[in-house]
């Protein structure tokens, strides 16, 4: 308490009166005792800012640490920061769809994903989910072999054009950099699809989500999660998706890509969250169950946890990316083996879903899956 009553006394000794004129040196030009006190202020003050700023600077160090960098990507709402690019309806004017005019669609850019496609699309089958299934691929990217294990799984492989992320590519994560090609599954309608529900490729079914095909909205998605210190947050995951489709819609997309403000480090989810902002239906985490949930809370995870109809395999990836020539059952059996214990074995219960589906499509389509391989 003393210390802190010197060091305001300080403080109010600096502050002179209008008119004040220092005091002239003594004789022999050593400094006088309120000059010296006042230089002894003088540097009490500096120091006490230069520890102030020290402080802050390790404060910042530690919380950056601990929590991550608070990024543009941590503190963008879309909501909040909503701009007027959408004027479709939200909800859809269309009659009712019939079953002929659905699909279940996913994508694949590169033969890396092949065998989880195929998997996916053995779940869809193991629930007697009859839809039409579609797998969009880019024909440059895809080996004959790929397309081969993706149709053995009762997928309809379509070819579609790759669409260029804004600004040549500039700020989107390189791993990200195809993704601007999913927007056009809204181009859908040209082939016969009114309505369709897209799953990315690293997810699979766990019960039949025939409610989702009633709903009249024309976009509908499930919340993301994220590490903290964002962890639940607004914006959604466009890893599992409720659309109408419209070649409209796509080509305002396309016309707003180069102009719409978004963080585009997260491509096309970020760019989909600003163009939908306040338009999406929120669907339960049920349809989406991204593993994300399990290790941000788990007690929330285990409350739906048999309820779930899709799971999203976002922080734990079971399969295996294969290489030419060698053996891909064995390979597989390695990387869920792998999967199963990573995290301290968190997810192994998750892991062993996929697992099943996995070993219950070699069960049924081995001598097919083996000619493709």
């Amino acid at each position: 308490m003393p210390r802190l009553y010197r060091t305001f006394s300080c403080l109010f000794s600096l502050i002179k009166p209008a008119g004040y004129h220092s005091l002239p040196l003594e004789e022999d030009g050593v400094l006088s005792k309120s000059q010296s006190r006042r230089r002894g202020c003088m540097h009490s003050l500096i120091y006490l800012v230069l520890g102030g700023l020290a402080g802050a600077m390790i404060t910042g160090f530690m919380l950056n640490l601990l929590f991550g960098p608070f990024s543009v990507e941590s503190r963008y709402n879309p909501v909040g920061s909503y701009q007027d690019i959408n004027s479709f309806p939200i909800v859809s004017t269309s009659p009712h769809l019939s079953a002929e005019s659905r699909a279940i669609v996913t994508s694949l850019y590169s033969d890396d994903f092949a065998f989880a496609v195929a998997t996916l699309g053995h779940s869809l089958a193991s629930h007697n989910i009859t839809e039409r299934r579609i797998v969009m691929y880019l024909p440059d990217r895809l080996s004959s072999r790929s397309l081969c294990i993706v149709a053995a799984a009762g997928w309809e492989p379509i070819a579609v054009d790759y669409i260029e992320p804004p600004h040549h590519g500039d700020g989107v994560h390189r791993r990200f950099a195809d993704q601007f090609t999913k927007l056009n599954i809204w181009g859908f309608d040209k082939i016969g699809v009114d309505v369709l529900i897209y799953l990315d490729a690293d997810t699979i079914v766990r019960n039949r989500f025939d409610e989702l095909w009633g709903l009249p909205y024309s976009f509908a998605a499930v919340q993301d999660v994220h590490d903290p210190p964002r962890g639940f947050v607004v914006s959604f995951n466009a890893g599992v998706m409720l659309l109408r489709t419209s070649s409209a819609v796509l080509a305002d997309m396309r016309q707003n890509l180069e102009t719409a403000s978004f963080p585009r480090k997260q491509a096309e989810q970020a760019f989909l969250n600003t163009y939908f902002a306040p338009q999406t239906l929120r669907l339960p985490y049920i349809y989406n169950g991204n593993l994300a949930i399990k290790q941000r809370a788990p007690s929330v995870w285990a409350s739906m946890k048999n309820e779930l109809r899709i799971v999203h395999y976002t922080v734990r990836k079971p399969f295996w990316d294969f290489a030419e020539g060698s053996d891909w059952r064995q390979g597989m059996q390695e990387s869920i083996d792998k999967a199963m214990e990573e995290g301290g074995g968190n997810y192994s219960e998750e892991v062993q879903w996929w697992s099943d589906v996995w070993d219950d499509l070699i069960g049924q389509h081995f001598s097919t899956l083996n000619a493709c391989s």
